[in-house]
């Protein structure tokens, strides 16, 4: 999962078949503000089952169990920070982004970022940034749930956690009727590629890649069904 944030920074739009014709309705609008109350809750009225990822392999009591935040404190951003830095310093480094923590820190302190936590033997060991956005910064067309980051520190990756956090979101977006939920990816990231793929994540119609530009990242989105 990767910030949507700088991707906004380039144009991607100038050969988009729509780029004139639409702009975010005042419904649309009406319908984010609210989302991005503070005391919207995203979660609620989800079965609480899905917040506990059982696995055959460990202990009843050892399963890691998720739970929702509208913010971060101190010591969860510390570690939400440290995960992603142990998980993301490589590949971020060998990006046309480069590695900047100061910002990742105010993407994951950002007034509209939303998170599932995961914790284990009482301490983070994953965590999922999303947010009520637009699909394009630059010229925004519709409003969709954003998968900024979704981290999962190494020894707990392969146990269902990342997909069982992707089935909350698609649910948290159809409850708050998005039509869409998107994310920004690097193409080197073969694992994060294959497990979004598999999601049913298909390149978004405003990815460089659709529109013949040629970046080290792509943008994939998911149709949320109704």
């Amino acid at each position: 999962g990767i910030m949507h944030s700088l991707c906004h920074t380039y144009n991607l739009q100038p050969i988009t078949p729509y780029s004139h014709a639409m702009t975010l309705s005042k419904e649309e609008k009406k319908k984010l503000k609210k989302l991005n109350a503070p005391k919207y809750n995203a979660i609620k009225g989800l079965d609480e089952a899905l917040f506990i990822v059982r696995n055959k392999s460990q202990e009843e009591n050892m399963s890691p169990f998720i739970e929702y935040k509208p913010a971060l404190n101190d010591e969860t951003l510390q570690s939400c920070m440290q995960i992603f830095e142990d998980n993301m310093t490589e590949l971020y480094q060998q990006s046309s982004w480069g590695l900047d923590l100061a910002e990742k820190r105010e993407e994951l302190l950002h007034k509209d970022a939303r998170f599932l936590l995961v914790k284990a033997e009482s301490k983070i060991i994953g965590f999922c940034h999303f947010r009520f956005d637009v699909n394009d910064d630059h010229e925004p067309t519709e409003s969709v749930v954003y998968v900024y980051e979704i981290q999962v520190l190494r020894p707990y990756q392969r146990y269902g956690i990342g997909r069982r956090l992707m089935e909350i979101i698609h649910l948290v977006a159809k409850r708050a009727e998005m039509k869409k939920a998107m994310l920004t990816v690097f193409k080197k990231n073969s694992a994060a590629m294959n497990f979004y793929k598999k999601l049913g994540y298909v390149a978004d119609q405003i990815s460089p890649n659709e529109l013949g530009i040629e970046e080290d990242y792509d943008i994939l989105s998911n149709v949320i069904q109704k």
